[in-house]
């Protein structure tokens, strides 16, 4: 079993909440992704489990595509 964890850490405390909302929550749900996430005060939690190395490395890539959109657009609205 592989287990990656990521934190991310903004300096707002919206931020997180706001991408888990957006993007996160629909993978989370589902229990079969391998895809933990939890939004903490200015962090953003991330664990990813799988069997192969690849299937992570896929998930990771995925999911961290969705936050750096999720952040681009952000920035585009405040700018």
């Amino acid at each position: 079993m592989i287990k990656v964890k990521l934190i991310l850490k903004y300096e707002d405390k919206w931020m997180p909440n706001a991408i888990y909302r957006a993007c996160l929550q629909e993978v989370v749900s589902e229990p079969r992704s391998g895809v933990n996430a939890k939004a903490v005060d200015n962090k953003l939690l991330l664990l990813f489990k799988g069997n192969k190395p690849s299937k992570v490395a896929e998930r990771l890539r995925n999911i961290l595509g969705l936050i750096n959109l999720m952040e681009r657009s952000i920035a585009l609205l405040e700018a």
